[in-house]
């Protein structure tokens, strides 16, 4: 039982006078645990005062406070009296004692009381004079990935500067920072530090790639568009095979703007691929933290360029606009072609599904090496 005891308001005229004992007060319950709490939220490093107020901690101390009023006989102890407008020595108290003085023409009553939370009290962590510093962020964020790809089955072997980083035979390993002459200077190398490192192989299997295409989008097309164009790129024998998983084999000899930012981890992978005259052409190659960021990072830009997909093809965006290092001879053109097939048929196998056409019914598109925003315009022969 309780009721409210109002300091300073005019109409007031039940409580006569009141004053209050900043010492620490009597140890009960629930100012122990007040001090607890106190205690537990500044332990260790989950916070830090930010500055020198010391509101925070005498806001949750227990404090004695006397009340005199007007006689009241049925205010006993062990009853609560909640104090109001007056601020920092706000909250309930419990009444311990309480004492009658009756004298002719008058009666008075004195009570005292130990504030008691009756609900308990914001941790300091909860104030502005407090920061919190997660510690274990990257470690929750790795965790979560580990259990994102576990589903594909996923492999990761550290190799040296000059080991292969991939079964693909398509490209292979190149010693590190060959390829820093091909890395656009703006914005990676001069604005954002990109720094070439060894290269890691890590290796998907469709059943997982497949997996995770799920958990980034649910348009039917892009799904079916980032499977295409990743497995043309990576694929060998039903497994996505490459470095750092950069599935796609994204070159960074092309600026891809904001994307790039949030994507991309600033350090890329040398790798080398055969050229027309059969010499080793080094390429820097994007590295990605999870194969799930990789496929975001698609998913993105397909997104973007889907009215163009549907009105050039599958094919045609593959060969014209997708940033995978390849020289300009037929042959080279063949086997992308091919890559490309053999793509679409798994994909189909794996229940993926498009209304985008996949081939260009007509002429073979020239392939245009690292374009992504290449607009083609044909001129109509006059007659």
């Amino acid at each position: 039982m309780g009721f409210n005891d109002d300091i300073g308001t005019r109409n007031q005229n039940v409580f006569c006078s009141y004053s209050i004992s900043q010492d620490t007060g009597k140890a009960t319950s629930e100012s122990i645990q007040q001090i607890n709490l106190m205690a537990n939220s500044a332990a260790g490093r989950t916070t830090a005062t930010q500055n020198v107020s010391l509101y925070n901690i005498y806001k949750n101390m227990s404090y004695q406070c006397e009340v005199v009023s007007f006689g009241n006989a049925l205010i006993q102890p062990t009853m609560y009296f909640n104090l109001r407008h007056v601020p920092l020595f706000n909250g309930s108290y419990m009444i311990t004692e309480v004492q009658h003085t009756i004298a002719p023409g008058t009666f008075q009553t004195k009570f005292n009381g130990i504030r008691q939370s009756v609900f308990t009290l914001p941790m300091l962590e909860g104030y502005l004079q407090s920061i919190n510093k997660n510690l274990v962020t990257k470690l929750l964020q790795s965790s979560k990935q580990a259990r994102d790809v576990s589903r594909g089955t996923t492999t990761t072997t550290t190799q040296g500067n000059n080991a292969n980083l991939s079964t693909d035979t398509r490209t292979s390993g190149a010693t590190q920072n060959s390829c820093v002459s091909k890395v656009l200077e703006e914005p990676y190398l001069n604005t954002l530090g990109y720094e070439s490192i060894a290269g890691i192989s890590t290796s998907l299997n469709t059943a997982g790639f497949v997996s995770l295409l799920n958990q980034s989008t649910d348009n039917d097309d892009v799904k079916f568009i980032i499977f295409v164009l990743s497995y043309a790129s990576s694929g060998v024998d039903n497994r996505f095979e490459s470095a750092n998983n950069n599935y796609g084999k994204i070159t960074l000899n092309y600026d891809y703007g904001a994307t790039a930012d949030i994507y991309f981890q600033r350090r890329y992978v040398c790798r080398s691929f055969k050229t027309l005259n059969t010499t080793d052409v080094s390429m820097p190659f994007a590295v990605f933290e999870s194969a799930l960021t990789y496929i975001n990072f698609v998913r993105d830009r397909v997104t973007n360029s889907l009215v163009e997909i549907r009105r050039k093809s599958v094919e045609t965006y593959f060969l014209q606009n997708w940033p995978y290092p390849r020289g300009t001879s037929q042959t080279q053109n063949t086997t992308l072609k091919d890559n490309l097939t053999s793509a679409v048929i798994l994909a189909k196998q794996l229940g993926l599904t498009t209304t985008i056409p996949i081939f260009t019914p007509t002429t073979t598109p020239t392939p245009q090496p690292n374009n992504i925003n290449l607009i083609n315009t044909v001129t109509p022969t006059c007659t």
